[in-house]
């Protein structure tokens, strides 16, 4: 297994100061950047990329893990974005630990990163969390609460669906709250017929106008025409 490589200017290999380098990347670009790159990522994309599978991306997924707590901002803000974008590398659970134990770097700090739409970087890491959740019982824990935000908890519900589809059913109603734009995220992701079913049984209750919208999501978001019917006809009559 390749243990050492060369990325443009650097060689990279177990004695590289891994930290340092994606620190200097993502707050200048200046390590591994082409013409062309329109930010410092670009770099560290093609980086992964060729050191997928590898020791050298574990010590890289090491150092994004230790540039979250980073004093500058813009080095922190680029490593929660990388935290997103290899969500499936990170460990959700040391995510985690670090957003409860550095509440002040992460709570109401605006991300810098210009691909960001998170409004603060506690967010971004939660929307990391939410792709990987290790079926953790704590990260579990901590996107429930978030997922009841007013304003933000829509962007937790997938990885919910996904890893936690028994709570996500039991709480439709309130999770949904006449939003069908929560309903899509959620019945896209709910693993099987049989849990979709039983969330939109739930929610056979509700105004008729957000069961039409239902009916409009499920149009787009389910394919076998027998369970679209079954769903429909449920929406049908309440």
């Amino acid at each position: 297994m390749t243990d050492t490589i060369g990325m443009e200017s650097e060689r990279l290999g177990p004695a590289a100061d891994y930290v340092a380098l994606l620190r200097r990347q993502l707050k200048y670009g200046t390590v591994w950047n082409e013409v062309g790159d329109p930010g410092p990522e670009e770099g560290i994309w093609r980086l992964f990329e060729a050191t997928s599978g590898t020791p050298i991306e574990e010590r890289l997924v090491d150092a994004v893990t230790e540039l979250l707590t980073d004093a500058d901002v813009d080095v922190r803000s680029g490593a929660v974005a990388l935290a997103q974008d290899y969500a499936e590398k990170m460990n959700p659970s040391t995510l985690l630990r670090i957003l409860e134990r550095n509440p002040a770097l992460f709570d109401g700090i605006k991300p810098t990163d210009s691909r960001s739409d998170s409004p603060d970087l506690a967010w971004g890491l939660l929307r990391a969390m939410t792709a990987n959740t290790g079926h953790d019982p704590q990260v579990v824990a901590r996107l429930r609460t978030a997922a009841f935000d007013t304003e933000n908890g829509s962007t937790v519900l997938g990885g919910l669906a996904a890893d936690d589809p028994e709570w996500t059913i039991a709480q439709a109603q309130h999770l949904v709250s006449s939003d069908p734009t929560k309903a899509r995220i959620i019945i896209a992701n709910l693993p099987g017929e049989q849990s979709r079913e039983r969330f939109v049984k739930a929610l056979v209750g509700e105004p008729a106008s957000l069961r039409q919208e239902l009916v409009r999501v499920i149009a787009d978001k389910i394919t076998n025409s027998a369970e679209r019917e079954r769903l429909n006809s449920m929406l049908a009559s309440p």
